[in-house]
């Protein structure tokens, strides 16, 4: 009977979920990313791509993609660290037709994300745009990308946009990891920005919804969007490019096997797989 009273109620127990996975979404859960996390060491490997590729971060729904990507912008402010966070509705991919080739929808992406980025450097980081950035940014918003000399003038705004490592405090920003993983976070994340000097993060989220499920081509959408940021990437070894996509769509992208999607070989290298266990929460 005693046993009976101390056991909490269901009702209780779902009250004090709930406080804590208020809406079931990555935006409502911000007020426990400093509680449940991944690992510190696998998280450098997230945020630390290798420079000149960009990371796929793959995970099943409900992973937690979209957490790592809204604290790594938190841990980006706290370091003076310019980064920006893309996601499909930024994207204008209309001009993609379900009979372009690859070449074709991969220059299509390419342009997209350029602008999109010229875009959100202008919302998101309003206080670095000066002088003649303030131009190619905005060439970039009117669609000047068509023109050749445009891609190495932008890759060279981009360039004034990045900024050398400083330092993290990643103990506030991480309460209850330890001292020493904290300070080897850190010292990850000074190593591979010092690599090319200074780093300029683009976050790319959901990318998977770049296409519709239900429409033929929808798998080289995705694919092409894959290869213009590497792209983006080679040209310019100051960005730093961390990529989200559901796990299902890149088992179907490594399946299908057609086009250019024989390189798929090339980005394993570049994948990591998020896959949360009780003993991540636990530790």
């Amino acid at each position: 009977m005693h046993a009976e009273e101390d056991t909490p109620a269901l009702e209780d127990l779902m009250r004090a979920l709930h406080f804590y996975v208020p809406t079931g979404t990555a935006e409502g859960e911000k007020v426990i990313l400093q509680e449940a996390f991944v690992q510190t060491h696998e998280y450098a490997d997230i945020i630390a791509p290798p420079v000149g590729s960009p990371r796929l971060l793959i995970g099943k729904k409900g992973s937690g993609k979209s957490a790592i990507l809204d604290f790594t912008q938190r841990f980006l402010k706290e370091g003076n660290i310019p980064g920006i966070l893309i996601k499909p509705m930024d994207l204008d991919l209309s001009g993609m037709t379900e009979n372009a080739s690859s070449g074709e929808l991969t220059r299509i992406a390419y342009q997209a994300f350029m602008k999109a980025i010229s875009v959100a450097i202008g919302e998101q980081l309003p206080l670095l745009i000066s002088g003649e950035n303030t131009v190619l940014l905005q060439a970039a918003v009117d669609a000047g990308v068509k023109d050749v000399d445009f891609v190495s003038k932008f890759s060279r705004a981009l360039n004034s946009f990045a900024k050398p490592f400083t330092s993290i405090d990643f103990s506030s920003l991480l309460p209850t990891a330890t001292a020493t993983n904290c300070r080897k976070l850190e010292r990850a994340v000074e190593a591979n920005i010092k690599q090319s000097k200074t780093a300029f993060y683009v976050l790319i989220d959901d990318t998977d919804q770049v296409a519709n499920p239900g429409t033929r081509n929808h798998l080289n959408r995705i694919w092409a969007c894959i290869l213009a940021l590497r792209e983006l990437t080679q040209k310019n070894n100051q960005i730093r490019c961390v990529i989200s996509l559901r796990d299902e769509i890149w088992r179907s992208l490594k399946k299908e096997g057609t086009g250019q999607r024989d390189q798929i070989d090339h980005f394993q290298p570049l994948v990591y797989h998020l896959n949360p266990t009780l003993s991540h929460k636990a530790s």
